[in-house]
């Protein structure tokens, strides 16, 4: 069964040990994670590429092709692997 969370031990704040304690302003840095290359005479152009998905469910199919049957997809790849293209091909 699901319970709740169980308190184990509650400390209350206290200003005894306040002194001890230095208060410090908040900074800001900046982190490069780009690495860095060394310039040299045969470096190229950068080169930026776009990442781009695509999700396929059935494709490449003929449209007479019912994809949701396994017996039409088989009878026409065995079709496929028949012809002496395909053997030519792969």
């Amino acid at each position: 069964t699901d319970s709740g969370p169980i308190e184990l031990l509650s400390i209350e704040p206290t200003t005894e040990h306040d002194e001890e304690w230095e208060v410090r302003p908040s900074t800001e840095i900046e982190i490069d994670c780009i690495p860095s290359f060394a310039e040299h005479e045969i470096n190229t152009e950068r080169y930026i590429a776009i990442d781009r998905g695509m999700a396929h469910k059935e494709g490449g199919w003929p449209k007479e092709i019912n994809t949701e049957e396994f017996e039409d997809k088989k009878r026409y790849l065995r079709k496929i692997e028949m012809d002496d293209s395909f053997n030519e091909i792969v």
